[in-house]
């Protein structure tokens, strides 16, 4: 417990973070902890936060850290949830695939395959096709 000095204030200031995984699924392996503890690392070294201690159980993970009172506390939970999800599936693909099928979706969906931009086609058919549906069959 030390006391940290900046230009203009000093601070002590621990806050403990809980950040469950969506649907509370039990996701986080030892490569997944490992890989959320070196993105931890990085944005520490980017941002002005430290971390103290961070654990993991299976479907959640918490973390001990200390910020300048000029990081807002939504801002750090932003700052952490947006770069670690975005490396965690970068790192470990097997979790996305995992996840889409833990939803639901198909092989196709999860390796991409099915996923496409519709056309003007698609989204504005032609006024005649609208009016083929109206008429009233014979």
């Amino acid at each position: 417990m030390s006391i940290t000095k900046s230009n203009h204030c000093a601070y002590d200031t621990h806050y403990h973070v809980v950040f469950p995984v969506k649907y509370r699924k039990a996701l986080l392996y030892p490569h997944v902890t490992s890989a959320i503890q070196e993105i931890a690392r990085d944005i520490s070294e980017r941002y002005d936060i430290t971390f103290e201690q961070m654990g993991t159980a299976g479907d959640h993970v918490h973390i001990i850290c200390s910020f300048h009172p000029k990081i807002s506390g939504a801002e750090m939970v932003g700052t952490f949830k947006s770069i670690t999800a975005i490396q965690v599936f970068k790192r470990c693909s097997s979790l996305l695939t995992g996840a889409v099928h833990l939803l639901g979706f198909s092989e196709e969906i999860s390796k991409g395959l099915a996923w496409r931009v519709p056309s003007a086609a698609d989204r504005f058919p032609s006024p005649s096709s609208h009016l083929e549906q109206l008429k009233l069959p014979k």
